[in-house]
């Protein structure tokens, strides 16, 4: 098993091309906000946070803040609707006990790819070789 990277990333500064110079996945990246925040004409977050989606598609991004009004900017719609938003329109329909249209059924079909990630990881169990190290961390500010 390989070691994770995380790096320091923002849209203007694009520091995590480092990494795809050198062939390798962005995994983890973060300070796309904070980046923006410090830039001459900052963006409104919403579109920073998109922005972040589309440079790390595959891996993950880090948002943290320490102020509760600042994650109303979390929650925004994306451009093209993906598996997650194919998989809730037949839940809805299903609640409302009636069968999804053949659009909803082609719409999830189409993402196929996500859905089957999506239950590799939920049902999967990860196993590590022998000699990986698993470890977490915790950040407080203060």
């Amino acid at each position: 098993m390989g070691e994770v990277i995380q790096l320091l990333d923002g849209l203007e500064g694009r520091e995590a091309d480092l990494l795809t110079e050198f062939g390798l996945p962005m995994q983890v990246t973060y300070g796309y906000a904070s980046a923006n925040a410090r830039s001459p004409a900052p963006r409104p977050v919403p579109e920073v946070l998109k922005g972040a989606l589309r440079r790390n598609r595959d891996g993950a991004i880090i948002v943290s803040t320490g102020k509760i009004q600042r994650l109303t900017h979390i929650g925004f719609e994306v451009d093209k609707p993906g598996g997650f938003d194919a998989l809730r329109e037949v839940f809805c329909y299903f609640q409302m006990r009636r069968l999804p249209p053949v659009r909803v059924g082609i719409n999830l079909l189409r993402n196929m790819p996500w859905l089957m990630r999506a239950i590799w990881w939920r049902f999967v169990p990860i196993r590590f070789e022998a000699g990986s190290q698993c470890g977490h961390r915790t950040e407080t500010s203060g």
